[in-house]
Order: structure tokens, then C-alpha cells, then sequence
């Protein structure tokens, strides 16, 4: 199921592990998981915290484990990145850049999955 574009945050789930095994970064809580196999980053405003690029261990991301993710946000026309908005005001953006680096997010009433194969532009 695709998420709708705009924010949607009809939920607060508490992250209580993180784990990245690259390409696998996995976030999840009681009944929900989220699993990106995207580029993708964590910030704080315009300050980059975590990346595939700069982080090394899981010890960069235990700073998301007794957060909350309270929101999701797609933009349009595309809406395929969705950036995770957390209650403490840090993001994870998702980069998928074709129909093969994807990201599941799994909560307690559906599965959520993207981006949709049919709807990627071909690469030049």
C-alpha cells in the first residue's frame, strides 16, 4: 500500500532497536518495523547526525532508540523519499532511487511499501 503524499501521522510508535547491517538499516518497536534498503540519512535540522557515508557502527544511531515515530512526509510529484519525522524533532530521509532500493514500514494495521516499481522513471 502506498502512503498518501503530504504528512501523515496517525501514529506514535516507539523505537526500540535500531540495527544497520548495510544495505539494511531497521528500526523497529512492538508490532511495527521499519526496513530500508534505500540511501538514506538522520538529521537534526540542517545538521547530518547519521548516514551510510559517515556511520561506521550502530553506536551513531542508539541516539533513536526511546524515540517516537510520530509522522511520515511525502512530497509530491514524486513522493517516493519519505522522510520518518521522530518526536524529537529528528528525521530519517529515505533516497530510493530505483525500483530496487526500497523500504518497508510495517505497522500494527498494514504494510506500508515503496517505492511502487511501475511508478519509477528510467534511468538515462
Amino acid at each position: 500500500m502506498s502512503l498518501p503524499y503530504g504528512k501523515w501521522n496517525p501514529f506514535s510508535l516507539s523505537v526500540r532497536d535500531v540495527d544497520w547491517k548495510e544495505p539494511f538499516l531497521r528500526l523497529s518497536g512492538r508490532g511495527w518495523h521499519l526496513l530500508i534498503d534505500s540511501p538514506w540519512r538522520i538529521v537534526s535540522g540542517s545538521r547530518l547526525l547519521a548516514s551510510p557515508a559517515v556511520t561506521t557502527d550502530n553506536d551513531r544511531l542508539r541516539l533513536l532508540v526511546g524515540d517516537r515515530v510520530v509522522g511520515v512526509h511525502l512530497d509530491p510529484p514524486l513522493g517516493r523519499d519519505p522522510r520518518f519525522l521522530l518526536r524529537s524533532d529528528l528525521e530519517i530521509h529515505v533516497f530510493s532511487l530505483d525500483a530496487y532500493e526500497s523500504w518497508v514500514f510495517k505497522t500494527p494495521e498494514t504494510i506500508y511499501t515503496g517505492p511502487n516499481p511501475g511508478e519509477h522513471p528510467q534511468r538515462s
